[in-house]
């Protein structure tokens, strides 16, 4: 993790009351982010799938944002 990265359980965002669907996707967000950390010790073969699944879920979260 770079020296000036923010964890992301340490962000705070002030968007509002948590709607149940916001909260879900920010905590399976927040799952695959973390999982990033080990990355460096997963083949590199391996990188692009942990990638995908990341960007999948960013993905599911902008689409409930955008269709409530």
């Amino acid at each position: 993790m770079p020296a000036d990265a923010v964890p992301v359980d340490a962000m705070q965002v002030d968007a509002g009351p948590a709607d149940p669907i916001s909260v879900l996707s920010a905590e399976r967000i927040a799952v695959r982010v973390a999982a990033l950390d080990s990355a460096g010790a997963l083949p590199l073969t391996e990188h692009v799938e942990l990638y995908q699944r990341l960007h999948g879920e960013l993905q599911s979260a902008l689409a409930e944002i955008d269709n409530p």
